[in-house]
């Protein structure tokens, strides 16, 4: 069964700017990257073990990278905690992940 996903405020913001990012370019492009983006969250509820642990940047982070940009998640036994999603080039530092 699949883990509940629960996104923090800053992951929600997070994806408001990746589409308003995009979307002046291309609505098409703004449309597949968050898909591709909310693709990659059911399959890490299913799979959650899947991205790499980050414990440089904080206790019990995962990362998963997915079109350009990556997830920073935790997940316990039933949920699966998006904390951010930040683009691949920028200098991501523990900063950046507190909540």
């Amino acid at each position: 069964m699949p883990l509940r996903i629960e996104r923090s405020a800053l992951a929600k913001q997070d994806l408001f700017e990746i589409w308003d990012h995009i979307v002046p370019n291309s609505q098409k492009g703004a449309t597949r990257v968050l898909g591709d983006i909310y693709a990659a969250f059911s399959m890490l509820a299913e799979h959650p073990q899947a991205g790499r642990t980050r414990p440089e940047l904080g206790a019990e982070l995962r990362s998963y990278p997915v079109a350009g940009h990556i997830v920073f998640y935790r997940h316990s036994a039933s949920i699966l905690e998006i904390i951010r999603i930040l683009h691949a080039a920028r200098d991501i530092g523990p900063d950046l992940l507190a909540e």
